[in-house]
């Protein structure tokens, strides 16, 4: 239920047109690979989760690498999750101010935003798991209603010629930018120890992976035929042609409902963000509950954005060129880098038995 908002509340928006730069009309077919990421994250996670049961990553890191070497891990994992809580309040500053209040300042828009998640994580993951739950359904039927209303919109020349001259290359070029979103599955390291039961993890993750996959592509087909070319030239591509909706005289701008449907899945996302960012500072810290540090870490995440992100050529600039890159050493690599010398440590333990 969490791990779906996380991965979807930030991609549906911005991943398109940020793609189509290097795709063109083939970014639909970037997010097929893409996926690959998650696969290998996923595993990774729920392997080291297996090996480690009821512990975090930070708390089995200082099990596989030591104190020390468990510490500096833990001060990367949170790094990782401040970028994760900033990013997410810029995503959400910069597109309501641009759409929905411009004339409001960005602090009041950022302030009013993290207090509600700030309030959720005060409240436990229980609640946040409610509110994801809700949030699905939503979502789900509602993305299939404006995918259906498009349709009369829709023009399948747009996404030719599919292969042709450095198809490939470009498609690969073009995956890398998605990608990043599908290594947040790193989340996972802090969400699996509050599973009453771990039996068929994978399985499931695997199965909402593919659901992901195959929504995004799909958000991806209709941008791009509806908007052909131009595609690659706007700003939230998918909030723009969605805007084109029309049935009759009655039925129009259905827009505001897509900015209360997607800030509701940010409210969630940065909610988890800030929840595991917490928990990274209590463990690595030793304090007793994360509750003490709602509060800071809340304030933390406002003053980074604002000096982070303080508009949107800044904020799209590191979606397309830094987080890819950032993302793939920190949720993938490391990771495994730890799965491997957890493995390798058991291993010569092991090896003086069989002598």
């Amino acid at each position: 239920m969490l791990l779906l908002p996380i991965v979807i509340a930030t991609e549906i928006l911005p991943v398109t047109d940020l793609s189509a730069k290097f795709a063109h009309q083939r970014t639909w077919l970037a997010m097929i690979p893409a996926t690959l990421t998650g696969i290998w994250s996923i595993w990774v996670m729920t392997e080291l989760a297996r090996r480690h049961p009821g512990q975090s990553i930070i708390q089995y890191a200082m099990d596989i690498l030591g104190k020390w070497g468990g510490r500096a891990f833990g001060v990367i994992i949170i790094l990782q999750t401040f970028i994760y809580t900033t990013k997410v309040a810029a995503e959400m500053m910069t597109f309501i101010s641009m759409f929905a209040l411009p004339r409001t300042p960005k602090p009041m828009i950022l302030g009013l935003f993290l207090f509600a998640c700030g309030v959720a994580v005060w409240a436990g993951i229980e609640v946040i798991a409610r509110c994801a739950e809700t949030f699905i359904p939503i979502t789900i039927t509602f993305f299939l209603f404006v995918f259906i209303c498009l349709l009369p919109n829709m023009r399948p020349a747009y996404v030719r010629p599919v292969l042709g001259p450095d198809w490939f290359e470009t498609v690969i070029q073009a995956a890398i930018v998605p990608s990043a979103w599908y290594g947040e599955f790193l989340l996972m390291g802090f969400l699996l120890p509050f599973l009453e039961t771990s039996k068929n993890v994978r399985r499931m993750s695997y199965y909402l992976l593919t659901f992901i996959g195959v929504f995004v592509v799909m958000i991806a087909l209709q941008s791009t035929m509806v908007a052909g070319p131009l595609i690659e030239k706007l700003t939230y591509s998918y909030y723009i042609t969605a805007r084109y909706i029309s049935l009759g005289d009655f039925f129009e701008r259905i827009d505001p409902l897509i900015i209360s449907i997607w800030m509701y899945g940010l409210v969630v996302k940065e909610a988890v963000c800030l929840f595991v960012f917490a928990t990274c500072v209590t463990q690595l810290t030793g304090l007793s509950d994360h509750r003490l540090i709602v509060m800071p870490v809340t304030i933390l995440t406002m003053i980074g954005c604002l000096w982070m992100f303080p508009n949107l050529a800044e904020l799209r600039s590191f979606l397309t060129y830094t987080f890819p890159i950032e993302g793939m050493v920190v949720q993938n690599i490391l990771p495994t880098f730890l799965l491997a010398v957890d493995m390798l440590r058991r291993g010569l333990d092991r090896s003086p038995a069989h002598a």
